[in-house]
């Protein structure tokens, strides 16, 4: 979709143009309107479709319909997110880097460190295949998880201690997957990366 005011190109269901942020809210509303009348016009009743197809028919309409302008920009859950992958990450990845003292680890962080910051700098910056980006982090830290599991299962230290603590291999990959989990569901769902970069994952 093309801003009205500097002529950028932008995502079909983007909030604010990229270039100027101009407010391109009013531009989706008249194209999604005149959308829904040709629709009208020209597509069979939803009660002649089959149940599954009038219900994704009925949720899409009404999604286009809802007003995701209040939503646009990082703030709330998605500024913790880049907060914690930008800047908490790469502290942790460094910190085990510099407690174990291992080549292979080393190389392991800083290359997961890196990957960290790019991905939190494009989510910051709004910047485009942002949510590419996320994928592959999320990807990359699942399987850093499942290799922390193996490393537990395969040393065959007891799960849990003494103390009724847990072993800290295990728990860490526990946590990680746990966490990946709940901020994948995130960016599937959240309305305010839906605004901010015209899709969720």
């Amino acid at each position: 979709m093309l801003c009205p005011k500097c002529g950028a190109e932008n995502p079909a269901s983007r909030a604010f143009c990229r270039s100027c942020a101009q407010d391109l809210w009013p531009t989706l509303k008249s194209k999604s309107s005149t959308g829904a009348i040709a629709a009208a016009v020209h597509a069979p009743s939803v009660a002649g479709m089959p149940v599954a197809t009038a219900q994704r028919e009925t949720s899409s309409r009404v999604e286009s319909s809802f007003d995701f302008s209040g939503f646009y920009g990082v703030k709330g859950w998605l500024l913790l997110f880049c907060i914690l992958v930008t800047i908490a990450n790469p502290l942790s990845a460094a910190a085990e880097a510099l407690r174990i003292r291992s080549v292979a680890v080393t190389i392991l962080d800083a290359g997961f460190a890196a990957l960290c910051i790019c991905t939190g700098y494009r989510l910051w910056s709004i910047k485009p295949k942002s949510l590419r980006w996320v994928e592959i982090y999320f990807v990359v830290r699942l399987a850093l998880a499942a290799v922390t599991l193996m490393g537990a299962i395969i040393s065959k230290r007891p799960a849990l201690g003494r103390d009724f603590s847990l072993n800290p291999s295990l728990e860490s990959g526990i946590t990680n997957v746990y966490g990946t989990i709940i901020w994948w569901a995130y960016f599937k769902k959240s309305k305010r990366v839906k605004a901010t970069y015209g899709r969720n994952l």
